[in-house]
């Protein structure tokens, strides 16, 4: 870990939570395609995305 502030974000804070939300989404949508057959392309996922009864 970096304890340096980042100059140019407020009050010199730094993420470190975001890099595993950034491949986690993906993930297990392409999770629920593969296990459902549908073709999901946007999230959140409802049931109804899955179901195909209502389609994005």
């Amino acid at each position: 870990m970096i304890e340096r502030a980042d100059p140019n974000s407020p009050y010199g804070v730094r993420g470190v939570g975001e890099p595993p939300t950034i491949s986690a989404t993906p993930a297990i949508v392409n999770a629920i395609r593969n296990a459902t057959g549908s073709n999901l392309t946007h999230t959140p996922v409802a049931p109804e995305h899955i179901a195909g009864a209502h389609p994005r």
